[in-house]
Formats: C-alpha cells, sequence, structure tokens
C-alpha cells in the first residue's frame, strides 16, 4: 500500500463523482494533505497510521 495517492479529477467528470472518490479514499485510512488547481483538480491524501 502507498504512503501518499494523487487523486485527479477527470476530464468529464461531475465533481459529486469527484468528491466521492475522496471520500472513499478517507474511509480506506486517507486524509487529504493538499488541493492543486491546474489543468484540473488534484489531491495528494497520505496513508494514516
Amino acid at each position: 500500500m502507498d504512503k501518499y495517492i494523487i487523486l485527479e479529477k477527470k476530464m468529464f467528470e461531475k465533481s459529486a463523482a469527484f468528491e466521492k472518490r475522496i471520500n472513499d479514499q478517507h474511509r480506506k485510512g486517507y486524509r487529504a494533505v493538499n488541493m492543486a488547481l491546474g489543468q484540473g483538480y488534484a489531491v495528494l491524501m497520505e496513508k494514516m497510521s
């Protein structure tokens, strides 16, 4: 299992679906560390011990 993962919003993905993916990773033990906006959204998530 990775210590860090990056979730990127897909081009035609609805915001609700992207938020659901973030919440699903949180339930698996990850927390959002940073969020960036470039061509789209990207969220850096860290595995909590």
